[in-house]
């Protein structure tokens, strides 16, 4: 049966350039949220485990919902939760503790020239990180583009 992934990802930014993942297709780090468990702390968790890095996770930033089908013909459906991390990332080489997983530093101004997943956030990023066009809920379900959440200074 299908499910609806809950996903938590961050984005970390160095000199113009944010961190990305590769597996099959680039995307932004990150992992799955358990049952119980808080998208920061899930956040958390997912960059010690692959990266070895305690990460600060900071500002939430936006909303996408996703779904594709992957190359086995089988749907899936994601919400991702961005936020804005921090820590003690290197500015060159970084090393991934999973073999699948490689990760690498690339210019926030050309994503549009890689094949990033979900592809929303080729657009998305540089909204948030450059215009400062945070708290945007997006789907590409339902035709639904972009709403805006009202966000609080706290």
């Amino acid at each position: 049966m299908p499910q609806i992934e809950f996903i938590a990802r961050a984005v970390i930014v160095r000199d113009g350039n944010i961190l990305l993942a590769r597996h099959i297709y680039p995307f932004l780090p990150g992992g799955h949220i358990e049952f119980g468990e808080s998208a920061k702390d899930a956040l958390k968790r997912e960059l010690l485990e692959e990266l070895g890095i305690e990460a600060k996770v900071g500002e939430f930033l936006a909303i996408l919902e996703y779904s594709f089908s992957d190359d086995d013909g089988l749907d899936h459906s994601e919400i991702n939760i961005l936020f804005l991390v921090d820590g003690d990332f290197p500015k060159s080489q970084i090393y991934s503790r999973e073999s699948h997983i490689k990760f690498f530093w690339h210019p926030i101004n050309d994503l549009s020239v890689i094949n990033l997943k979900p592809s929303d956030l080729k657009r998305m990023i540089p909204e948030i990180m450059i215009i400062g066009d945070r708290g945007i809920w997006r789907s590409d379900m339902n035709n639904e583009v972009r709403k805006r959440f009202l966000l609080s200074k706290e």
